[in-house]
């Protein structure tokens, strides 16, 4: 039995039969998405990560808005239905405890009305500034009106924020669901376990955060809906602990908000655990409608990692989608025709090298019929455009 939220099941394409998974049927509808990050040029994000090859635009800014029509051309010209934009909420975050430089200043986060809002700081600054408003600096911590916890502000996520706005309004876009970043802004990034969501300040932080989106984003009418139902990708869900009452309670608010449930995609299929010990039941509980994987590629597990990978991909899929079919949900299979993740694990792991023509169309013809293309700069191609062929492997 669903927990929390009223049960759901909106539908992306008919239900596979085992004949239709093992490659003998087509799917009634497809959707083709692609990762999409929007923080180069804010910071020093082309310096922080190394790279094997050159973007088309060289290093350009994410902000620019030729950058942005230039990519949703790219995109709409691949046959990309959809961007799955990284996003870490308004910039509030939970205190990170070796950075933060804590103030006397009272933010507010909800307005007179009842709508979340960036925030909005009341106040001495400084000891050398006078009382008035302003809105945070980067990286200071500052108690929040109606919360117990104090929150810390971080400007790149800010920042980030204000452009998913711009990608919605752009004309010619190509519609935008939300890929929600909970490790960054509880604190806990790429490598540093999991996350328990019910720990301090996280609940009062995703329950900000989801209703923020839910004011300002999810009923936009370019952002993406199955069946009037806004997307949202959790990404690492698969980490998540003590997860079902903070994120029951935050969706519970949402759906009374916007009048309709969520579609939510949990990142949790990965190499282990083996999928009948996954935590279907919590999954459930929060009414997850489909799983994916992120990336399922990792040197650590070498031995799958070589030319049979696809193939191992595939059987996982395939082992997922039987284990996820008795708990209603879908599977969102993902597509990575080359991968270079050295700049997160390491220099001395080799990359995958790209795949094109018969090879590239067998690898997509293995997967399931959602599919998503790994994050940029990591895609071994030159820019989206480039992509063409998989829409015609997967349509034709």
């Amino acid at each position: 039995t669903s927990v929390g939220l009223s049960p759901h099941t909106p539908r992306i394409w008919s239900p596979l039969s085992d004949g239709e998974m093992a490659g003998g049927g087509a799917a009634a509808a497809l959707l083709l998405g692609a990762y999409y990050y929007t923080w180069y040029g804010v910071g020093e994000q082309w310096q922080v990560f190394p790279r094997t090859f050159e973007p088309t635009l060289g290093e350009y800014r994410s902000a620019d808005p030729g950058v942005m029509a230039l990519h949703h051309k790219w995109a709409r010209e691949a046959g990309i239905d959809f961007f799955a934009l990284s996003w870490g909420g308004d910039g509030t975050r939970a205190p990170v405890e070796w950075e933060g430089k804590r103030t006397n200043a009272v933010c507010s986060i909800v307005d007179k009305n009842g709508r979340h809002i960036d925030p909005v700081c009341r106040g001495r600054q400084s000891r050398d500034e006078g009382e008035g408003e302003f809105a945070p600096r980067n990286k200071e911590v500052y108690d929040v009106e109606g919360l117990d916890h104090p929150l810390m502000f971080w400007k790149p996520s800010g920042d980030i924020n204000r452009l998913l706005f711009e990608h919605l309004e752009l004309d010619g876009a190509i519609p935008i669901a939300i890929q929600y970043e909970v490790r960054d802004v509880l604190g806990v990034g790429e490598g540093l376990g999991q996350v328990n969501l019910s720990y301090g300040p996280n609940p009062s932080i995703l329950e900000h955060h989801l209703m923020y989106a839910a004011e300002h984003f999810f009923m936009h009418d370019n952002y993406l809906k199955i069946d009037g139902s806004p997307v949202i990708f959790l990404y690492t869900l698969r980490d998540f602990q003590s997860f079902a009452a903070p994120l029951n309670a935050a969706f519970r608010k949402v759906e009374e908000r916007i009048g309709a449930p969520l579609y939510i995609v949990g990142d949790m299929i990965w190499w282990d655990p083996l999928p009948e010990t996954m935590p279907w039941d919590g999954y459930k509980a929060i009414n997850v409608s489909a799983v994916t994987a992120y990336n399922l590629f990792n040197w650590m597990y070498e031995d799958m990692m070589g030319p049979a990978y696809a193939f191992f991909c595939a059987h996982r899929f395939q082992a997922i989608y039987t284990a996820a079919k008795q708990w209603g949900m879908q599977v969102v299979p993902y597509v990575s025709p080359g991968y270079d993740d050295r700049k997160m694990r390491g220099g001395d792991a080799p990359d995958r090298q790209e795949t094109h023509g018969e090879r590239g169309r067998r690898v997509l013809s293995e997967l399931l019929p959602w599919l998503l293309a790994p994050p940029h700069l990591e895609y071994r191609g030159a820019h989206p455009g480039g992509g063409g062929w998989a829409r015609r492997a997967v349509r034709g």
